[in-house]
């Protein structure tokens, strides 16, 4: 656990060094869209719930 920790917060010192160029509103911008674009060609879910599964792993 302790070496997960450390690789995330080295994970996330590296993502917000690189992204420096984003800002809230430019987010937001492309999250709806993304979003638009998902409700434009009739996608009915964007997360697949079921992929959480293990391969041989059943539902009851």
């Amino acid at each position: 656990m302790a070496a997960w920790i450390r690789s995330y917060r080295s994970c996330r010192w590296a993502w917000s060094s690189w992204d420096t160029g984003l800002r809230r509103t430019s987010s937001s911008a492309s999250a709806l869209v993304g979003l638009a674009e998902l409700m434009l060609s009739g996608c009915t879910t964007a997360a697949d719930h079921l992929y959480i599964y293990p391969n041989g792993c059943r539902i009851d």
